[in-house]
């Protein structure tokens, strides 16, 4: 079976290896995590769910 990357709508250039393009979405798999991708204070418990990934570097853009 094969997975294919959902990418987002919007482009964004990556700050590491300067790749302007639509990152891809997965989904945060460190969500219990204390203060990764958190929106609010520690008190609030609000996370994002999906991660920003670059297509080109495979590093970490940002949240959604």
């Amino acid at each position: 079976m094969i997975k294919l990357a959902k990418y987002d709508d919007k482009e964004i250039t990556c700050s590491y290896c300067k790749f302007k393009g639509k990152p891809i979405i997965e989904k945060n798999k460190l969500e219990q995590g204390p203060y990764f991708g958190m929106v609010g204070p520690p008190s609030s418990a609000k996370y994002r769910k999906f991660i920003l990934i670059c297509p080109n570097c495979k590093a970490l853009i940002g949240t959604k």
